[in-house]
């Protein structure tokens, strides 16, 4: 019995059952109770009551009460980074109106949708990124909240004052931008800097006690990332997931070592170290939903394990 006409922005009218909407939600069920004035009044399929919400989104609230009713949606018609939006501006409709239980296994699967885009290949904007990022985050969908915030610390460079400063900045917090570049940037740090010293932690074959240095596995590197053994490689304009992919499989290293007192002899470095360097920095990366919840920590940090497993291993990522 649709005895209900949500009147919304833009015009937009969206004939509903007072009964469903009470059954999915305690807040639509106070809202037609007794003891408010659109519970109160008189309300027939042939007479609908209209209540309006000016401050709900038409293309959330319409998405949802579609949802919420069975009816088709034109999710199929859209784009997939105009579907990403349009699941966002539902996840946020729904947790303001208590409905993300009752439509959790529909947002589930459109989530799971963008799962398939996975590698190197930049499949979905950063903005759209943002706004699966934002949707997980209303849905209280971990798992998700963490794969793609993982996607936005290893898989652009773009600074992300750009997208946080356009129309799809609402999508995340200004904390979770800040938090998801300071991940960027430490990830960043720590390739650049640890990745070199797996060729200088070698004892010198004197037995000396002095310091030793080995450029050639910095220049190695280099060579294998396709940087025409030139180190540092530059990470502001390169996307973090490829270049730890391409760390992870490169395997046993050898190298020249030359120690402070002289001696200069050939090493390796165990391809093992290397893809321990590669992994660390990558778990490194992506938040915790729970912990951006309440108030900020990183997975890497609150060693959240089902989340770390869920986003996969590097090479697969």
């Amino acid at each position: 019995m649709a005895d209900i006409i949500l009147a919304l922005p833009q015009q937009v009218y969206v004939r509903v059952s007072s009964v469903v909407l009470s059954y999915a939600s305690a807040v639509f069920r106070t809202m037609f109770g007794p003891n408010f004035k659109e519970g109160a009044e008189p309300r027939t399929s042939a007479h609908p009551k209209e209540i309006s919400l000016p401050d709900d989104d038409p293309s959330g609230m319409t998405h949802l009460c579609d949802l919420l009713h069975g009816r088709k949606t034109n999710g199929d018609e859209q784009t997939e980074d105009g579907l990403a939006e349009q699941l966002w501006r539902l996840a946020v409709v729904a947790d303001k109106y208590d409905c993300v239980a009752a439509v959790s296994l529909q947002t589930e699967a459109m989530l799971s949708r963008f799962l398939l885009s996975t590698g190197t290949a930049k499949v979905h904007s950063l903005g759209a990124t943002a706004y699966l990022a934002g949707a997980a985050y209303h849905l209280e969908r971990n798992g998700f909240f963490y794969l793609f915030t993982k996607r936005l610390v290893l898989d652009y460079y773009e600074p992300f004052f750009v997208v946080s400063s356009q129309a799809n900045h609402e999508a995340l917090q200004a904390e979770t931008w800040l938090k998801l570049a300071e991940q960027r940037a430490t990830a960043r740090t720590t390739f650049l800097e640890e990745l070199p010293r797996l060729g200088s932690d070698k004892w010198c074959h004197n037995g000396c006690g002095g310091g030793n240095k080995s450029d050639d596995f910095a220049q190695k590197m280099a060579l294998k990332l396709g940087r025409t053994g030139h180190w540092p490689p530059r990470l502001s304009a390169t996307p973090l997931r490829g270049i730890l992919a391409q760390v992870h499989g490169v395997g046993t290293v050898h190298i020249a070592v030359k120690c402070t007192c002289g001696d200069a002899y050939n090493s390796l470095v165990a391809g093992s170290s290397v893809q321990a360097l590669a992994r660390s920095i990558y778990d490194s990366a992506g938040l915790c939903l729970w912990c951006t919840r309440a108030g900020g920590s990183s997975t890497g940090a609150c060693k959240h394990a089902e989340d770390q497993a869920f986003a996969g291993p590097v090479v697969a990522a």
